[in-house]
């Protein structure tokens, strides 16, 4: 099983890279936009929204993602220091009844899912904006493929899984350790 520290400096490396990749595709792609492009689109993925070519029209969804994602981050790390006791979790009052000693493998563990779920989330956001301009590619270029939305639920659907999992996974070691201690 990989350590939480590696699993963080994983999403941490793949959130700062995409987020990267974001961005400079944002600059490539500025000059082949035509006069007019759209920034909003229904479910069908037919445009209900157009403006005119300004850079401040073309990064206004990157430089929202990315504020959104700087203060997710400092939010999260602020959590993240705060003590056990104020976490709500199914075992919470099972872990507090412990020796300081044996609290701190679980709250390590704990801060580290959480720095995971941080990283993650960050992830997932920059991995939307770049779905949302893929969607003004498709349109401009007029390609029929998927809908954007289909790809949009599938990445939901998949951020939510290896929350979920990592959840259950670290709920499945806690109780063992817990079980464990009690027996």
């Amino acid at each position: 099983m990989i350590s939480f520290e590696r699993k963080n400096r994983i999403m941490a490396v793949l959130a700062i890279l995409v987020f990267l990749i974001y961005w400079i595709l944002a600059f490539i792609l500025f000059p082949y936009l035509p006069e007019q492009f759209p920034i909003h689109f229904d479910l069908s993925g037919n445009h209900t929204r157009m403006v005119d070519k300004t850079w401040g029209n073309w990064l206004l969804t990157p430089l929202i993602l990315t504020i959104t994602a700087a203060i997710l981050v400092t939010l999260m790390l602020r959590f993240v220091s705060i003590g056990m006791e104020h976490y709500n979790f199914s075992f919470k009052n099972e872990v507090l009844k412990l020796e300081p000693v044996q609290k701190k493998p679980f709250e390590q563990a704990l801060r580290g899912f959480l720095k995971f779920a941080m990283w993650t989330t960050a992830l997932y956001l920059f991995l939307t904006g770049i779905l949302l301009r893929l969607n003004v590619l498709i349109y401009i270029q007029q390609i029929d493929t998927v809908p954007i939305f289909v790809l949009f639920l599938a990445l939901t659907f998949v951020y939510l899984a290896i929350i979920f999992l990592e959840y259950k996974l670290i709920k499945t070691t806690f109780r063992k350790h817990l079980d464990s201690h009690y027996q």
